[in-house]
């Protein structure tokens, strides 16, 4: 009984750990923006990111649980590990306001499970995955400043008169909300069945674990995810509701494609690139020192983790 039960309570903490970090930055730029207050961003985030998990999350789940490591050295022990010491470092990092990828934190723990453990990961699709971190958030920053510019050079600007761009405002409000449930839609659909996809090792249904992955992470958005939210949404520079919403639609496409290419990325590193892309050509203060506090926390995820499944398997 503790062999199923066990693994089933670490993917639900660790999906709630998802929840209350990773996917929490869906609807910072809501919040950030004033479009949204916090209670009704993560509801709304909740929902969608369910949906998004339960209609189109089984191509991740399986690039996770069936590819990423050989289903003949999986363990109840070995799964465990990897989902401990991928949800203590994201409860960390939510506790100390910094939003960290899971993709990152749950590979670092693979690695280290694999050193540890003497295990062969599958290397090209580490490798795969390693260049998709890269390449998204340059793809989402590119994509964000090019939607913004021609918002503004084809609306914004022909507004005259500060009652004008009010109103245009206000009409981004509304469409970010739309875009906001977009991207949670795709956060869903790409980031939940990465916090239970390895349980697939152990020959649980794989509709059972989307949904304890989907309601945990639901748990985690409305219990604790305005820390993060509140550090993505203001903690960069001062969003718009126009600029919030560009931001948004932007990081949605990309987090789409890689979803329906079976490729699971980073909606903390999607959504931060779009946001910088659009402060960069805005000619937005950026809050420099916030930028660098969050990607020293990338830069220290796998290491960190790594190092801490490889104490776990001696300990174990």
């Amino acid at each position: 009984m503790l062999e199923v039960l066990v693994p089933l309570f670490l993917g639900l903490f660790l999906a709630w750990n998802l929840g209350a970090n990773d996917l929490a930055n869906a609807m910072s730029t809501s919040v950030g923006s004033g479009a949204l207050r916090v209670r009704k961003a993560t509801l709304l985030a909740s929902f969608f990111q369910l949906f998004g998990a339960l209609t189109f999350g089984g191509a991740v789940m399986g690039t996770i649980g069936m590819k990423m490591v050989p289903q003949e050295v999986m363990s109840v022990e070995v799964i465990c590990i990897v989902l401990l010491s991928t949800s203590l470092w994201i409860f960390y990092a939510t506790y100390k306001r910094v939003p960290i990828s899971l993709s990152h934190s749950l590979i670092g723990s693979l690695i280290g499970v694999g050193i540890g453990a003497g295990m062969n990961l599958n290397l090209g699709l580490t490798v795969e995955i390693i260049l998709s971190w890269i390449l998204s958030p340059f793809i989402s920053l590119f994509i964000a400043a090019l939607v913004y510019l021609g918002i503004r050079n084809l609306l914004y600007t022909r507004m005259r008169g500060v009652r004008e761009r009010r109103r245009i405002e206000r009409m981004f409000a509304l469409l970010q909300v739309l875009s906001a449930s977009l991207f949670c839609f795709g956060a869903g659909a790409n980031s939940v069945p990465k916090a239970v996809g390895i349980l697939v090792g152990l020959d649980f249904n794989p509709d059972l674990l989307m949904v304890i992955g989907a309601v945990g992470v639901a748990i985690g958005v409305l219990t604790w995810g305005g820390r993060v939210m509140k550090t993505v949404g203001r903690g960069i520079f001062r969003l718009t509701p126009m600029k919030g919403f560009c931001s948004q639609f932007s990081s949605a496409i990309v987090v789409i494609l890689f979803t329906f290419l079976a490729i699971p990325v980073s909606t903390t590193h999607i959504l931060i690139g779009a946001i910088l892309g659009i402060g960069m050509v805005s000619s937005e203060k950026i809050r420099w020192r916030t930028v660098r506090e969050i990607t020293t926390t990338w830069v220290f995820t796998v290491p960190i983790t790594a190092l801490t499944s490889m104490i776990l398997v001696c300990i174990i």
